[in-house]
């Protein structure tokens, strides 16, 4: 009931942004992506984050317009993704992105963005295939090595209705209406297969350190919340300061910026479009 709930949710909302739905074997998943732009606009590859859908980029998908070719995949079964597991870890996900940009954009270069653990991905894909990234955007990015792990790893493990609102504590400064009426629903995605097996799979060797960050060379732009109880702003700062054409911009905000503060995200990725219009790492 859950996956259908979800799945219907998302496909209406996106559907009323005039986008399609289609679907791929990629890294060993049928991986359903929601497609949108002319096919030879600027590309951009969009990826949510835990225990979430790609309704996350709903706003963002009406703020970049018709003058970008979007790729919008759902990365569990959440969004209607099935496979060998009921969700893909990072190291999967980064296998099934690299295939979709070479499907999709057969010999061009896409701007890869991502929020929290869709970041995290958005790195590794950065760091192992270069070629394919031409710009990076990082969202309250999960995945740098030196943090408190161990509490990260029980703030996300989510069991009854007083973890959701120790999560929602750290996701926001004041959660959306939609959110605060919904809590036995999110309490059910993140007591999900797709998200217990994303935690369980989570691994040092996924992770990377300001040596890693060093070798990005494509614009990275940065953008976190002041107040994200999840991935403190001192991460972003360590992360921006270590990726050599990387800028951050901080929102007066928790970790769900997007859902928060959506415009004030697609105004911080806006001005990054602007600043690196026509250049290439």
């Amino acid at each position: 009931m859950l996956l259908r709930l979800f799945g219907l949710w998302t496909r209406a909302i996106l559907r009323m942004r005039g986008v399609r739905r289609a679907h791929r074997k990629l890294g060993g998943f049928d991986v359903r992506f929601y497609r949108h732009g002319a096919p030879d606009a600027e590309p951009w590859l969009l990826l949510h984050g835990l225990g979430s859908t790609a309704h996350t980029w709903h706003a963002t998908i009406s703020a970049l317009g018709d003058d970008c070719r979007l790729w919008v995949p759902e990365l569990s079964e959440l969004g209607g993704t099935h496979g060998p597991s009921p969700a893909m870890n990072v190291r999967q996900a980064t296998t099934a992105m690299t295939e979709l940009i070479g499907a999709e954009s057969p010999g061009r270069p896409v701007t890869v963005c991502g929020i929290s653990l869709g970041g995290w991905v958005a790195v590794r894909l950065a760091l192992e295939r270069p070629d394919l990234v031409e710009r990076l955007v990082l969202i309250n990015c999960g995945g740098f090595g030196d943090q408190d792990w161990p509490s990260i790893e029980r703030m996300v493990r989510v069991r009854t209705l007083a973890d959701v609102d120790r999560l929602y504590s750290a996701l926001f400064l004041d959660a959306p209406t939609v959110l605060r009426l919904s809590k036995s629903m999110f309490l059910d995605a993140f007591r999900s297969p797709a998200v217990e097996h994303v935690v369980a799979t989570l691994s040092q060797s996924d992770a990377f350190d300001e040596r890693d960050l060093s070798a990005i060379e494509c614009p990275t732009q940065l953008i976190w919340g002041r107040h994200d109880g999840l991935f403190p702003l001192a991460t972003g700062r360590r992360m921006a300061a270590a990726i050599p054409d990387a800028r951050l911009t901080v929102l007066e905000a928790a970790h769900g910026v997007h859902w928060e503060f959506p415009h004030k995200m697609n105004e911080a990725i806006a001005e990054f479009r602007q600043r690196t219009k026509g250049r290439r790492p």
